[in-house]
């Protein structure tokens, strides 16, 4: 009697476990991620073995103890989660333990070819939560932000972060994928600027499949989309770290939009203007 007892509170215990672990507001969890104000970057090493690490998540079903043990020593706690009927997994710093490192979540399924970024999570308003918003709305291979502000280490402009070791990963499992980083802007700073989104490749040659890309959003939008550098010359990211890396993965495009803060404040709660952005993207990269 004594040992069924036993046996039944295990099981209990067990079940609490995995509900608790299943059970996570993600976006609660991003917006406390991205207030951290510690940052201490990857030694080569570090970058290298996160790179590695991230190729074969990338690739993960579950949580094996093997890789979460190595993202342990990285700082990193990978644990599976649960929302919107999906099994994803969630690889983030352990709370009091935050220096920067960035927030990532992947799906379990390992179909999808378009990676989501918010580089300047904090900085660009609203991008943090909206980048979460569309890798939930579609079959988003993965999403990742940054934890820290821009002023401390601006991840879109440093070659040695875990950020750029995702990228360089994503693109060598999914070598003819997207990587799309979203970002904002303050029209009061670029009057010049008479549009909602202003979309780049990272490249100041003009770019045949980005204006077709923006014919294609704007059509799906009834936003206002100006496409770099054909119909403005300002916000290129031609400077962008991860569009410099992806230039050696020709087949990986790199799509940077800069939005409005009016625009962003819209995309948080309006589901069909985020499913129309996400639509469009999903079905882009595969052609």
């Amino acid at each position: 009697m004594y040992a069924k007892m036993v046996l039944v509170l295990c099981f209990v215990l067990l079940t609490m476990s995995c509900i608790e672990n299943s059970a996570v507001d993600l976006q609660a969890h991003i917006s406390r991620a991205i207030t951290n104000s510690s940052y201490r970057g990857p030694s080569a090493a570090e970058f290298d073995l996160a790179k590695e690490l991230f190729k074969r998540t990338l690739s993960a079903r579950n949580v094996t103890a093997e890789l979460k043990t190595n993202w342990a020593k990285l700082g990193f706690e990978l644990r599976e989660v649960e929302q919107c009927g999906e099994t994803f997994l969630l690889l983030a710093e352990p709370v009091g333990r935050e220096e920067g490192r960035g927030w990532y979540i992947f799906r379990t399924n390992n179909t999808g070819k378009t990676a989501i970024q918010a580089p300047h999570a904090r900085n660009d308003v609203r991008t943090g939560v909206i980048g979460l918003k569309f890798f939930l709305a579609g079959p988003c291979r993965a999403y990742a932000a940054s934890t820290i502000t821009r002023h401390r280490a601006d991840v879109a402009h440093l070659e040695q972060t875990y950020f750029q070791a995702f990228t360089l990963a994503f693109a060598e499992v999914c070598p003819t994928g997207l990587v799309v980083q979203l970002h904002g802007f303050d029209p009061h700073q670029h009057k010049s600027i008479k549009g909602d989104i202003v979309a780049s490749a990272g490249t100041n040659q003009p770019m045949p499949w980005l204006k077709e890309l923006v014919e294609q959003l704007a059509k799906a939008t009834s936003l206002t989309v100006l496409a770099y550098p054909d119909d403005t010359r300002q916000l290129g990211a031609t400077t962008n770290a991860q569009a410099k890396a992806l230039r050696s993965h020709p087949h990986c495009r790199f799509l940077h939009l800069e939005m409005t803060q009016q625009l962003r404040e819209r995309l948080l709660n309006d589901e069909q203007l985020q499913r129309a952005f996400v639509n469009i993207l999903l079905n882009f990269q595969t052609q």
